[in-house]
């Protein structure tokens, strides 16, 4: 009788408490929006937010559990599986749009967020922190066919504004366990920061890298830090610091091949603030240059004598490169779809995808709480009896 008495009293606990921790099941139902997931199987199996004209095609947020603004997510397979198996994911507005643009984004527990107008192109952001990786991906960047692809995953990368936008710009950035972070207006040319950071360390400050090839394969593997305004110019800083160190400061090596090569295979170069402009004038450097060395144009903050007398890289940077917020421009929504209609409030910044999705209703945690007391309550009883 005692068994028994003691069989009931853990049975009707086993039930209270499972669910009471399987609130899960008990989700709301998604908000989806006007104009939104129109296609074969579009948002099937879908439990994230969705906001108006978005996940329109075949597929497009097939299993999604990410949180969508307006007009994103168009195209094939543009969204699938988002965010699934413990991922955490947010997605801004006029972003991903494109086949396969997000696909698989911050599956198997990443973490990701796509500020508005990013991401949009053939395979953008496909699998951008997927394995547990951690990607934030600024407003208007990564847009063009496989910009950002692999962006973060198993690793972490970062981009700033108006950044990356350009074929295989950003490829495998900080993935496979590497760290990779680029500023605002950096690395928007063919191929210019490609496996930044890959295996290894990386980082791009502001308005660099904008040539093709320009920072490829830096910091794979070893430690790239690239200042702002430099590595403008086709190879400049290619394979800088790969499984070695390399270090440039601002408003450097802004020539063809200019430091190319610098800091590889366990060697350390470093190169300060307005040095090295000249074509292969620092390639395979392997020392410390200082600042305003080794040039054949000498930057306009260095006095006559090459020495630097001032700072005013920054003021050099947004003459020649403008302000990068300001560029590139979002893809276009998918043809026809109307071009606003928001369901979550408009994103300004990082305060407009801060959103998270809805947390349980209290009412069920509540009656949880009360079937797992009425059972212990009730075994107990059986028990005195």
């Amino acid at each position: 009788m005692l068994n028994t008495q003691r069989f009931v009293l853990i049975l009707g606990a086993f039930l209270a408490l499972t669910l009471f921790f399987a609130t899960d099941v008990a989700k709301p139902a998604p908000t989806i929006a006007a104009n939104s997931c129109q296609g074969t199987d579009a948002c099937l199996g879908n439990t994230g937010s969705i906001g108006d004209n978005s996940c329109n095609g075949d597929f497009a947020c097939w299993n999604n559990e990410a949180d969508i603004g307006a007009n994103s997510c168009n195209g094939f397979d543009a969204c699938y599986r988002g965010a699934t198996d413990g991922g955490d994911v947010t997605i801004g507005n006029d972003a991903c749009n494109g086949d396969s643009a997000c696909y698989y984004i911050g599956n198997d527990g990443g973490h990701v967020v796509v500020h508005n107008g990013s991401c949009n192109g053939f395979d953008a952001c496909y699998y951008s922190g997927q394995g547990g990786g951690n990607s934030d991906i600024g407003a208007n960047s990564c847009n063009d066919d496989s910009a950002c692809y692999y962006f973060g995953r198993a690793g972490n990368a970062s981009v700033g504004s108006g950044s990356c936008s350009a074929f295989d710009a950003c490829y495998y950035n900080g993935a496979i366990g590497g760290d990779s972070s680029v500023g605002d207006g950096s690395c928007n040319d063919d191929s210019s920061c490609y496996y930044l950071g890959e295996s290894g360390q990386g980082s791009v400050g502001d308005g660099s890298c904008n040539a093709f090839d320009g920072c490829y394969y830096s910091g794979v593997g070893g430690f790239s830090e690239i200042g702002d305004g430099s590595c403008n110019a086709s190879n400049a800083c290619y394979y800088n610091g790969t499984s070695g160190s390399g270090v440039i400061g601002d408003f450097s090596c802004n020539a063809t091949e200019a430091c190319y090569f610098a800091g590889i295979k366990g060697t350390s170069s470093s190169i300060g603030d307005g040095s090295c402009n000249g074509e292969a004038i620092c390639s395979g450097n392997q020392t410390q240059i200082g600042d305003c060395r080794e040039n054949d144009d000498t930057p306009a903050f260095c006095s006559p004598s090459g020495r630097r007398t001032k700072n005013n890289v920054s003021g050099a940077i947004a003459g020649i490169f403008g302000n990068p917020n300001a560029s590139p421009t979002a893809q276009a929504p998918a043809a026809g779809a109307p071009a606003t209609g928001t369901l979550k409030p408009p994103s300004t910044g990082d305060a407009g995808l801060a959103a998270t999705r809805s947390s349980e209703p209290a009412a069920l945690v509540l009656a949880a709480s009360l079937v797992l007391a009425a059972g212990l309550l009730g075994a107990w009883r059986f028990r005195r009896a």
